[in-house]
């Protein structure tokens, strides 16, 4: 195996039990005392995962090709609007509350968390279940299922 396969087998693994991702308290915490509130990381559901790469690929289709400091700004201050959706989807997990609640905890991602860890953990995320879903496509390509079941010619005399 090569490195890269290792690094998301890893992953894999840590994803299914679970990463935990401190970030600091809101305000109503920290008056009473809690200075950090930790999010739990998980594998998430195939929904999930689809909706989020949906959003990665809208991070490619921007383009890294940036001849400016501007325009490296404008598009820095895309991204991250995108990788904290990204984050909060997989952290809230269910598209209900992903619709609820996925752009307000998104937005106190992009305040309180640092931007090289939402970057980082929205690689891992949408690389994570990209190879069970090959191997599937694979697997079903060679069986072919949909192959006509021809009935045996009969011998006549």
């Amino acid at each position: 195996m090569n490195d890269v396969a290792i690094e998301l087998e890893a992953a894999d693994t840590l994803l299914d039990s679970g990463v935990p991702f401190p970030i600091r308290a809101p305000l109503f915490l920290r008056i009473f005392g809690k200075k950090t509130v930790i999010l739990m990381l998980h594998n998430p559901f195939l929904d999930t995962a689809v909706r989020a790469g949906r959003i990665y690929l809208q991070v490619q289709q921007m383009g890294i090709e940036v001849d400016t400091v501007t325009e490296a700004i404008k598009l820095r201050e895309k991204s991250a609007v995108l990788v904290s959706r990204i984050v909060a989807l997989i952290v809230l997990r269910s598209p209900l509350m992903g619709w609820l609640f996925g752009r307000l905890l998104a937005r106190y991602l992009r305040r309180n968390a640092k931007e090289k860890t939402l970057y980082n953990i929205s690689r891992v995320i949408v690389s994570s279940g990209i190879s069970d879903f090959l191997n599937t496509i694979r697997l079903t390509s060679h069986l072919r299922m949909t192959k006509p079941n021809l009935s045996p010619m009969e011998k006549r005399s």
